[in-house]
């Protein structure tokens, strides 16, 4: 059923979007990949 599929990927969305915005307390400050490439 179509609506099923429709419904099922706005919650795999939404749950994505919940972990992407979540404070994770075993990081400390901004967030950040400088430094990381080293060019």
């Amino acid at each position: 059923n179509a609506h099923h599929i429709v419904e099922a990927q706005f919650k795999a969305f939404a749950r994505a979007l919940r972990q992407a915005i979540a404070i994770d307390p075993r990081v400390s400050g901004i967030p950040s990949t400088k430094g990381t490439l080293g060019s």
